[in-house]
């Protein structure tokens, strides 16, 4: 009898509280299990073989401290935990789990003080969250994170700003003039036609003002208190629906806001925009800015050099300045903490008495007649070297076989015997096997992943290989033998696991991933000798809090076989099924993925920028 059961894969997404967020205490973990390999085999924190054998009594000093250091670890005191690791890892060398939980506690600690920088640094503490991370890297000097971090505080990242993505220069033969007006505040309270009022207003800061004829006389009340010349002409401009283009220092000329006067009067600047990094795609949305939404109608893209020169006024310019210094902060960063978590696991059983399908069922007296009859000659002479067995013939049987002299009977293997007498059976019993084998294996593997990735782009993780498939072949022939050469062309599949993540920053700390997995293996099969493939795929989008964690977890496979042997009908009674032979094998292979992401930059840390207004197009 056999039984197969395939389990399809099963796919759950998980968000949960991470266990070192803010304000919050870190929960008990046990150590890592020794037993845990990577991937080559090998196993993961295992003890150098060449280390001195400690004595006993360093054995239990050592471990006192290991229960005292976790103890410290479940209650948060974590680099209090890790010294206690230490001073066992240094006692006992040779026991694993001493320096697994060293390694785990280490890594709990640095991640905290990482964590405890980033909110110094975002109250404005740069000294003190630039030495809370001396302090991490002093616990880990290796760590990139550590170093990173420090790293980003430098410089203009002290506050964890990128650098802007784009620069601008203007042409320095087409500055414009600028007005020298006097400083101070004035206030206004006039009533009269626009023309009178502009050169009232401009005339108290020092400035002749010059009216083209198409300001209107049109009659406007102009009240303010305590305004700046620029706060003061920009109210009168929105006042009088005019403009004002500098003509020298102490000069200014005011028409009628119109695209006409702009376009006739207005002095245009030609103003470079860098974009070093941006693709040819992006490079042209910049472009189609500058021209449908600021207007700027003259401009030359050069996607080479990476560069956008627009030839426009000067307030155009501006606008489209600020614009992009809105759009174009730099990139907001992701780092995403990617483990992979793989469990093999095998177990063979056989057990039970296997009978044989057929066997031999023999009287036993008329048996050792038999025998002794068709070997008289070697009974006469166990006779004569044993005369005191004479009439004993199952004694004289056993002499025979004891001897070597007597083979190939049913008594020369193991037979069983019951019933006496005349009607004493004996049966065969050479066929009869007793099966008693265990076989189990219990394998698991570890893969840590750490990576950073720009908002909104997609971080590819593969683990597996590349195999590779013959897709076509062809022969040609070659010389004048007419001898074929096959030329095979291949294809590389990628087998094992796929796991496509795209982060997307959300507001109040909130990060949505969008999943894409995929596993790919052989399927057993092929077709026209080409492998068939076997895929698994799962993609979905999950939104979380920055430094929870996702889990997708999945039964790669589990099978299930048993076979019996035994004797139809009497297995199945009660008694003497323990007499039946059971063969069972169960494997069972299982995936966990655990994505946990933390914020390293944030690019745009306001809900929108500043208003801009426009110049009238």
């Amino acid at each position: 009898m056999s039984a197969t059961r395939n389990i399809g894969p099963i796919f759950l997404v998980i968000a949960f509280a991470a266990h070192m967020r803010a304000q919050t205490t870190v929960p008990a973990v046990q150590a890592p299990d020794p037993a845990l390999t990577t991937q080559a085999g090998q196993t993961l924190l295992a003890a150098d073989v060449h280390q001195e054998m400690p004595s006993n009594s360093d054995r239990r000093r050592a471990s006192k401290l290991y229960l005292a250091a976790s103890k410290l670890y479940a209650s948060g005191q974590l680099e209090e935990a890790l010294k206690q690791y230490e001073r066992a890892v240094a006692l006992d060398p040779t026991t694993a789990r001493y320096r697994a939980a060293a390694d785990l506690a280490r890594s709990y600690a640095v991640t905290s003080l990482v964590q405890q920088s980033a909110r110094a640094e975002r109250a404005g503490d740069a000294s003190g969250a630039h030495a809370v991370l001396s302090h991490a890297l002093q616990l880990d000097p290796h760590n990139p994170e550590v170093t990173q971090h420090l790293y980003e505080l430098r410089g203009d990242a002290l506050h964890g700003q990128p650098q802007p993505l784009y620069e601008s220069v203007s042409s320095s033969a087409a500055e414009t003039e600028r007005l020298l007006y006097a400083s101070g505040q004035r206030s206004f309270h006039l009533r009269n036609d626009q023309r009178q009022v502009i050169q009232q207003v401009f005339k108290a800061f020092g400035i002749d003002a010059m009216l083209d004829d198409s300001v209107r006389a049109t009659l406007v009340q102009f009240d303010i208190d305590d305004v700046d010349f620029e706060t003061a002409t920009h109210i009168l401009a929105l006042a009088t629906d005019a403009f004002f283009v500098p003509l020298d220092p102490h000069h200014a000329l005011a028409a009628r806001d119109t695209q006409e006067n702009r376009a006739r009067l207005e002095r245009r600047l030609s103003r470079t925009f860098y974009f070093p990094g941006l693709t040819t795609k992006e490079l042209t949305d910049m472009w189609n800015i500058a021209g449908k939404v600021v207007g700027a109608q003259q401009s030359l893209m050069e996607p080479l050099k990476g560069t956008l020169t627009v030839r426009a006024p000067e307030p155009e310019l501006e606008a489209l300045d600020e614009i992009y210094e809105e759009l174009l902060p730099g990139r907001s960063v992701v780092q995403l903490e990617v483990r992979l978590y793989e469990i093999d696991k095998t177990k063979a059983t056989n057990v039970g008495i296997v009978l044989p399908a057929s066997t031999t069922v023999f009287n036993v007296p008329s048996e050792i007649n038999s025998i002794l009859q068709n070997n008289a000659s070697l009974v006469d002479q166990i006779l004569k070297e044993y005369p005191s067995l004479a009439g004993n013939y199952e004694a004289i049987l056993a002499a025979l076989i004891t001897s070597g002299l007597l083979t190939g009977t049913v008594f020369n293997s193991p037979f069983a015997l019951f019933g006496g007498g005349l009607t004493e059976t004996g049966i065969d019993l050479s066929g009869v096997n007793v099966n008693m084998l265990l076989n189990s294996s219990d394998a698991r593997s570890l893969d840590d992943i750490q990576l950073r990735v720009l908002d909104q782009e997609e971080a590819t993780i593969r683990s597996g290989e590349r195999y590779p498939i013959m897709t076509s072949s062809f022969s040609t022939l070659a010389g004048s033998s007419s001898s074929n050469n096959t030329i095979p062309q291949f294809q590389y599949e990628d087998l094992g696991l796929t796991l496509k993540v795209t982060p997307h920053i959300e507001f109040s700390d909130k990060v949505s991933l969008n999943l894409d997995m995929k596993l790919s293996s052989l399927a057993g099969a092929s077709l026209n000798n080409i492998p068939i493939l076997a895929n698994r795929q799962y993609s979905g989008i999950i939104s979380l809090r920055l430094g929870d964690s996702a889990i997708l977890v999945s039964d790669l496979s589990q099978q299930e076989s048993q076979d019996i042997t035994g004797v139809p009908g009497l297995s199945d009674l009660p008694g003497f099924s323990q007499t039946t032979n059971r063969q069972k094998t169960k494997d069972i292979m299982e995936l966990a993925i655990m994505i946990t992401p933390h914020l390293v930059r944030m690019a745009h840390e306001d809900t929108g920028g500043p208003m801009l207004l426009l110049p009238r197009q």
